[in-house]
């Protein structure tokens, strides 16, 4: 599957992303294990969570204890024929990508003490644990992709800003010990820990003020051809996602 740079479309989830992330495990572990690398490899992004719509690229974080081992498995990944293509201004974190696939895979080669790295399992994490922040991020991703569906930059940031604020909120939570244990960060450094804990108020309804505070893409063109608001009401009401509406459902929102 080709996707155009600067475009944004998302999918409803596909559970074949699940299974071309464990296609892609076992080939990248046969790879690198030949190499006598044994990294983690873990399937991160939109498409490692159920019932997320994403843009259908699988996103892989390859993590090691050691950055002499990050280089060789950098070295490893060319040799296959896969795309290096530098760290991203990131450093320490190295970006590699695959075509070859039904889906594309982005493959990102760091640390496990690479702090992008530690954010994006712990926001998986919290996603994972939390309908609201579920909820939450599924309407930014939507509001962002209706209005700016060739820019994916902006896409970005929508997206990041709302990122930003949670893992913000977050540490605030654990910092007043306003926590309480129901989901795990999947990483080395908490495999072994049964206490991972998340503030009350990220799976409460009450959240506190600054909670987050996201950039409007409807303060300024493009306008969105939809009253947002009352078509995710309305989905919600039918026990449905956004893009799970037909075309009929979605018209009678139309401004």
């Amino acid at each position: 599957m080709i996707i155009e740079h600067d475009e944004v479309k998302l999918l409803p989830y596909d559970p074949l992303w699940k299974t071309e992330f464990e296609a892609a495990q076992a080939g990248l572990s046969q790879t690198l294990n030949a190499k006598r690398l044994h990294p983690q490899i873990i399937h991160v992004g939109s498409t490692a969570i159920v019932d997320m719509p994403a843009k259908p690229i699988i996103d892989i974080l390859i993590l090691f204890s050691d950055e002499q081992a990050v280089s060789d498995c950098v070295s490893a990944l060319i040799e296959k024929g896969i795309t290096f293509l530098g760290d991203g201004g990131r450093q320490g974190r190295y970006f590699l990508v695959d075509e070859t696939g039904a889906f594309p895979h982005h493959l990102h080669v760091t640390t496990e003490d690479n702090q992008v790295a530690k954010d994006q399992l712990l926001f998986k994490s919290l996603l994972q644990g939390s309908d609201k922040i579920m909820q939450d991020y599924i309407s930014i991703k939507l509001q962002a992709a209706d209005a700016y569906p060739n820019d994916r930059t902006m896409y970005r940031y929508m997206k990041g800003s709302f990122i930003d604020a949670v893992l913000r909120a977050y540490e605030l939570g654990v910092q007043s010990n306003d926590c309480k244990a129901h989901a795990k960060i999947r990483s080395r450094q908490q495999m072994n820990s049964d206490d991972f804990q998340v503030p009350k108020f990220l799976e409460s309804e009450e959240l506190p003020a600054g909670y987050y505070d996201p950039v409007d893409p409807y303060s300024d063109p493009p306008k969105s051809q939809y009253n947002l608001k009352a078509l995710l009401n309305y989905a919600k009401e039918q026990g449905k996602n956004v893009v799970e509406l037909s075309k009929e459902e979605v018209k009678p929102f139309k401004i």
